[in-house]
């Protein structure tokens, strides 16, 4: 199916959902030397006696590249339980499909599923289209990004009368740059503001900030930090969520 064999990689950074689009350009612009690909990551943990822990994840990353379109999708599947307590329940998928039309000028589709027991969500869908121009040629170290779009968001939540579909617009940048400091490393930052389109007022935000750094062709160490933003969260979640991670990759190619 592929034309390359596929990639398997190890990784203890956690893949977690934001409110509306996340941020998947890292995964978008992965490999950026092959046609086809895809990742899987599978982690077990448990423990037994005095504390009872269940812990298991499921990751994968599948990229399909053409001369002018490419298919992504990432997904993920998380699950944990403490002393017979769910402290973990949450999975996610986002598909995404680009077409290049001339030159740095493309367009863009989007379908992505979340759900998070700890965010109250049942059930988050959304869809979209848009447009994006890549004024910097996209690679693993070096890109630059802007999209403009609008996406339809349906979502449900647990023990929460609120259940809203409303259109949103879809605004974000992302840049990466390798750093002068350390070999081998690079930053980058994405930044997102979707509004309500028939209230302007109702408007989320995210950003993301990586540091990558590779240790050889193979293994690699990332820092990152995210912020998200919603001006109307639903009853008992804050508005203002910040998440910090760590952790070492490795791929086999």
């Amino acid at each position: 199916m592929f034309r390359r064999p596929l990639v398997f990689c190890v990784s203890i950074i956690a893949t977690s959902s934001a409110h509306a689009i996340v941020d998947v350009h890292d995964q978008y612009y992965a490999n950026s030397e092959a046609r086809a690909f895809s990742v899987f990551g599978f982690d077990f943990n448990g423990a037994t006696g005095t504390k009872e822990v269940k812990d298991i994840a499921l990751v994968n990353h599948t990229i399909v590249r053409r001369e002018v379109d490419q298919w992504m999708f990432v997904g993920s599947l998380n699950f944990a339980e403490t002393n017979n307590s769910t402290s973990e329940d949450s999975s996610f998928a986002h598909l995404r499909y680009t077409r290049k039309i001339d030159g740095p000028h493309g367009i863009e589709a989007i379908v992505q599923y979340s759900q998070d027991q700890f965010e109250l969500l049942d059930q988050r869908l959304v869809y979209g289209v848009g447009y994006r121009f890549e004024w910097q040629p996209g690679t693993d170290d070096e890109r630059g990004l802007l999209g403009l779009g609008v996406i339809r968001e349906h979502e449900r939540y647990v023990s929460v009368r609120k259940e809203q579909r409303l259109w949103r617009a879809n605004l974000y940048l992302t840049i990466a740059q390798p750093v002068s400091f350390a070999r081998d490393a690079s930053v980058s930052l994405s930044a997102y503001a979707q509004p309500a389109i028939d209230d302007l007022n109702d408007i989320r935000a995210i950003a993301v900030m990586s540091f990558t750094a590779r240790l050889s062709e193979q293994l690699a160490i990332k820092f990152s930090i995210d912020y998200k933003y919603d001006s109307e969260p639903v009853e008992s979640i804050e508005n203002v969520n910040m998440n910090f991670s760590s952790g070492l990759t490795y791929t086999l190619k």
